[in-house]
């Protein structure tokens, strides 16, 4: 399988086309309530920050203005910096306006303007440069185009201060451009008889930050390419349709959307004939048929198309999976994008993730989903439920979020996110997204293994009768277990027990998803904990539901947390937990991903380069001349440390670090 990028630090999602590293050092900080940002307008504080906090996670705003009048545009994150994140924006908004550059060091917490010289129009699908070996103390190149606005393709080599374009006034007349090799090369007009209006920079992995790729706004396929930064160009002809977006996977595997549900388009040739010619046939139409269990073949990525003005596709550099998200769900492939497999119905506007999660928001939602990952076994009968339920109104405007990029702090996962017209009044926003630390060492926390149908081990049914039962399909909560409440009720229980006990002291919460398919809900659900010594306590569900409802709703999935410091136990080791009625009339209640909350613990940075100690400086898995190139290159520098050569982390490229990769070389 061809690497994605390599991977020096942990490269990991894709805000808009751009891999964003997730290795960190600096401790988490707790949000406050104002955040000073100092701006194009002078010192503004914003609203203060409402939290929509759950167990798995907690989602603020932390840019939210009533005035100026701005719209949110592309987001990117600084691969080698990972404290550092750019948010493009508009003032005032509409897509013609002045657009800006806002800059946060602090993982989002605070934002500062960057830009020093500006350009007009929609930054849509703005890059970053992805080299992981990158000197930190150099700023990185940037790109955004400039929709409706100037037009063209607008370059920062200073980290966002200052713009040019990469195309004069005499080119956007004559459409002609400078070509790789000598000569000029025309641009095909667009549909509005243009031929700069673009749409997405997608930086390439062989040669970054000068190899890219360029997608029209209106274009019927159009793509440029340009293996020197923007100087010379090639013109290709890609069979989608309008405003393209591109994945750049390798220096040949490219994948290309559109806005219109034509399909995923791939070439593994850069666009070139066996010849070496660029030709609109070295491009095919992925595979989409796919077969699901318990269900006839349905097709899906054919039809597949991302939202309008946005996309962010997700590559897990654990194993290569790439997920898409569109008008039609959140597809993955396992095999670089020839197949694709459709793990979550609807109309996704982004999906992006962590070593952890994957994550999607959808077109005019108000909550954001998590997903699992993996798609080597696709079936839609996944385990999604929205995280958060409670988010206000600036999550229901029609693209949500805009631009997403993630980072490592070295205590959490960081998702910053932009959105184009969702705050007050209409105004662009940003949000933060921190994912609590992950439990890697209690494995009883889990209760219910959705993806497998059964429960997990420890665990057994000890319902009164056949309450517990594994359901196939429950349409928006995947799989999930479901008592009958016929005429059993109100005697009848869905019980769940562990001989051993579960000790409630090491977990904060039982978390899971609950759905009432008929008749009377809320206070008419119960549930109880027995302990081993035989205490028990009993509770209303209702208490317990997130996201504002006082009473389960009919057919609505709800997310319940029971703090377990609520139940008063004497008795730490939970035995038993069942779920219980009061009245006849509750037909059917469905519930799924019930575990318990582990206390909050930091979470190991990731290894995302296993071999980096032994001498492999750019992370491909081996170590060889290459490495020994960028080692010589900075040989007696002190540079950052593990960059660079200095492979004994003491921040100086010495004849230590010399003898580890001689003793290494080759492997």
């Amino acid at each position: 399988m061809t690497k994605l990028f390599n991977q020096k630090g942990v490269l990991h999602t894709l805000p808009l086309l751009v891999i964003i590293a997730a290795v960190g050092i600096i401790s988490f900080l707790l949000i406050t309530s104002t955040l000073p940002l100092n701006g194009l307008f002078g010192k503004l504080n914003p609203k203060q920050s409402s939290h929509a906090a759950t167990s798995q996670g907690t989602l603020s705003p932390m840019l939210n203005w009533t005035t100026p009048k701005i719209a949110g545009a592309g987001l990117v994150g600084d691969p080698v910096r990972p404290s550092d994140f750019y948010m493009f924006y508009e003032t005032p908004g509409g897509n013609v306006g002045t657009n800006h550059v806002l800059k946060s060091t602090d993982y989002g917490m605070t934002w500062n303007q960057a830009d020093q010289t500006t350009f007009n129009g929609n930054a849509w699908g703005v890059a970053i440069d992805p080299n992981p070996n990158r000197n930190p103390n150099t700023a990185p190149t940037l790109y955004a185009p400039a929709g409706y606005g100037n037009n063209g393709v607008w370059k920062s080599t200073d980290g966002g201060k200052n713009w040019g374009n990469l195309f004069d006034n005499s080119q956007y007349s004559t459409c002609l451009i400078p070509k790789k090799g000598g000569g000029t090369v025309a641009i095909p007009r667009d549909t509005n008889n243009g031929c700069m209006d673009f749409y997405q920079i997608n930086v390439l992995p062989d040669n970054p930050p000068n190899h890219i790729l360029v997608t029209y706004h209106y274009g019927l396929g159009q793509l440029l390419e340009s293996s020197d930064g923007g100087v010379t160009w090639d013109v290709h002809k890609v069979p989608a349709a309008n405003s393209d977006y591109v994945l750049g996977i390798s220096a040949t595997n490219w994948i290309a959307i559109s806005q219109d549900n034509v399909g995923i388009y791939r070439t593994t040739t850069a666009g070139r004939d066996n010849n070496g010619n660029i030709s609109q046939s070295a491009w095919n139409l992925t595979s989409q048929n796919e077969s699901y269990p318990n269900q006839p073949p349905k097709t899906y990525a054919s039809g597949l198309a991302h939202m309008h003005g946005n996309f962010t596709p997700y590559v897990d550099f654990a194993n290569g999976d790439i997920y898409f998200a569109g008008a039609g769900g959140v597809v993955c492939s396992s095999d670089q994008g020839a197949n694709w497999h459709l793990i979550m119905d609807g109309n996704a506007s982004q999906v992006f993730g962590t070593p952890n999660y994957l994550y999607a928001s959808f077109a005019g939602a108000s909550a954001m989903w998590r997903l699992p990952k993996g798609c080597n076994n696709p079936t839609i009968d996944h385990n999604y439920y929205p995280l958060m339920t409670n988010i206000p109104s600036a999550w229901t405007s029609s693209v949500t979020p805009y631009g997403i990029a993630t980072s490592y702090n070295g205590s959490n996962w960081i998702i910053n996110m932009s959105l184009y017209n969702g705050g007050p009044g209409g105004n662009g926003e940003i949000w933060r997204f921190v994912e609590p630390p992950t439990d890697t060492t209690q494995n009883s926390r889990i209760i219910y293994d959705d993806m497998s149908g059964n429960l997990a081990n420890g665990w057994a049914d000890c319902s009164s009768s056949d309450e517990y039962t594994h359901y196939t399909m429950m349409g928006m909560g995947g799989s999930g277990m479901f008592t009958l409440h016929s005429g059993t009720w109100p005697n009848g229980f869905l019980g769940l027990c562990n001989t051993a006990g579960v000790n409630s002291a090491n977990y904060q919460a039982l978390d899971f998803n609950v759905l009432a398919d008929q008749g009377n809900t809320g206070s008419d659900v119960n549930i109880a904990f027995r302990t081993v010594s035989g205490q028990t306590v009993t509770k209303p569900i209702d208490q317990y539901i997130q996201g504002g409802d006082t009473k389960l709703i009919n057919s609505k999935w709800e997310h319940i947390i029971v703090p377990l410091s609520s139940l008063g136990l004497t008795d730490p080791m939970i035995n038993r937990i069942s779920f219980l009625a009061t009245g006849t009339t509750q037909s059917i209640l469905f519930m799924d991903a019930l575990q318990f909350t582990p206390l909050s613990q930091p979470t190991p940075a990731p290894s995302a380069c296993p071999k980096a100690a032994l001498g492999d400086i750019d992370c491909n898995g081996k170590i060889n001349l290459f490495d020994y190139s960028t080692l010589v290159t900075n040989f007696g520098k002190s540079v950052a440390k593990n960059t660079l050569g200095d492979l004994d982390g003491n921040g100086i490229v010495n004849l230590l670090d010399y003898s580890i990769l001689v003793t290494n070389f080759g492997k």
